[in-house]
């Protein structure tokens, strides 16, 4: 995965979520929802967020389905 995620940063991405390892497509969905609809307050806190929504879910409150996601590149 580092090898994709510097390819987007070199071709000129300012920043990339990228996943960790294999993850369900519906919880990602939401996840990635979640994220870009609070992006107003940063893409840190907009992630953080989202994964503490996550957490306090019943149907995806295991690290299984937020865990993996990181931000890498431009934090703001």
């Amino acid at each position: 995965m580092i090898g994709l995620t510097r390819a987007f940063l070199y071709a000129g991405a300012r920043s990339i979520v990228v996943s960790l390892w294999p993850v369900a497509d519906h919880s990602t969905s939401d996840l990635m929802y979640d994220t870009y609809r609070s992006l107003g307050t940063g893409k840190t806190e907009a992630l953080r967020q989202a994964k503490l929504d996550m957490i306090s879910s019943k149907a995806y409150s295991a690290p299984y389905y937020w865990a993996p996601f990181i931000l890498s590149g431009d934090p703001h």
